[in-house]
């Protein structure tokens, strides 16, 4: 748990580079990605990580396919885990309409364990039973 603001904003911008190298995210994604917030230098004065990971995982969910997200999560749990504050971001990744129940309840098996019976209770009992 990240308590402290300097903490906050290390494994803040430490997921910014993460996305950078990982998803080969550039600079002018992330801008993009957190336009509403004013960008990521603006999320950093605010504090308002929970809502920049939102946005964050808004944005990937719209760059990769279902099967590329089931991948993503399940390389990356580490990452995912590493601050509490992610799981917001694990969440948006499912908000994308283009998944199918299905495709959603597959990826909700995928995240981290800690996360799945929150995402469950917010995206319904339906997605307990992946194919």
């Amino acid at each position: 748990m990240c308590t402290t603001p300097y903490l906050q904003q290390l494994h803040f911008e430490g997921f910014l580079r993460f996305l950078q190298v990982d998803l080969g995210l550039t600079e002018e994604q992330i801008q993009d990605a957190l336009k509403e917030l004013d960008g990521p230098t603006a999320v950093v004065a605010s504090r308002a990580y929970i809502l920049a990971y939102d946005h964050l995982g808004r944005y990937v969910s719209q760059l990769l396919t279902a099967r590329q997200l089931k991948a993503f999560v399940t390389q990356n749990e580490t990452v995912l885990t590493d601050d509490e504050d992610r799981f917001f971001f694990a969440r948006s990744l499912l908000e994308t309409a283009t998944l199918t129940a299905t495709e959603r309840a597959q990826i909700i098996a995928a995240v981290p364990e800690d996360y799945q019976p929150n995402l469950i209770r917010w995206f319904g009992s339906d997605h307990t039973n992946p194919v």
